[in-house]
């Protein structure tokens, strides 16, 4: 998990030096504390980790079955949801499930998708391995940052796209469930973090 983190750091600034020169130094200049932040992030990763191996110490390594995370998709007010779709995937040594719902209100689209790498901690801790750290980018074509929740165990990334007005948020949760919401027609990614909570982020955390 530490290796992880320190490639997220290297990514993060790789991925800033391809943009122009211009905008690169506005996007180091914001990446909001990386070396300082880095002894909070292993903690919340060592903290997810003794999540995760406390579950498979009780056997609970299965995931839930996707017609059972369908149901975790429920309908949200206001909004007209489509039909959920999903999968399980099992291979040896390693399972997971997924789920997502497609949620229209007038010009705005959220698509939601929910992932249970109970059965595959290393695909999560690829996937999550930057959420722990604090940073964040601003330029003239979008807005990027990290960001935490109400305790250890919650943690994410949130990108919005300003001229496009899109956005895009990932919860990491409790070392196994993925949420993320990619949103069309919104303002803002705490837009698409508000619609999030009809899907109790919290909760799936505690699973």
């Amino acid at each position: 998990m530490r290796h992880v983190i320190g490639c997220a750091v290297a990514a993060f600034v790789v991925a800033a030096c391809g943009e122009k020169v211009s905008e690169t130094a506005e996007a180091l200049k914001n990446i909001q504390s990386v070396a300082s932040s880095a002894d909070d992030a292993q903690k919340a990763t060592d903290a997810l980790t003794r999540r995760m191996e406390e579950r498979r110490a009780k056997g609970d390594t299965a995931t839930i079955p996707y017609a059972d995370l369908q149901k975790m998709l429920g309908d949200v007010s206001g909004w007209t949801g489509e039909e959920p779709g999903g999968e399980s995937v099992t291979i040896p040594g390693a399972s997971m499930s997924s789920a997502s719902r497609v949620y229209r209100n007038g010009s705005k689209e959220m698509t939601v998708k929910l992932t249970d790498y109970n059965g595959n901690g290393l695909s999560y801790a690829a996937l999550t391995g930057m959420f722990a750290l604090v940073m964040s980018t601003d330029n003239a074509e979008k807005s990027e940052s990290t960001f935490r929740g109400a305790n250890e165990f919650i943690n994410g990334f949130a990108s919005f796209y300003k001229k496009e007005q899109r956005a895009s948020v990932t919860w990491g949760l409790g070392g196994r469930f993925v949420l993320q919401i990619d949103g069309t027609g919104v303002s803002s990614a705490d837009e698409v973090k508000t619609f999030g909570q009809n899907f109790n982020p919290e909760r799936l955390a505690s699973l």
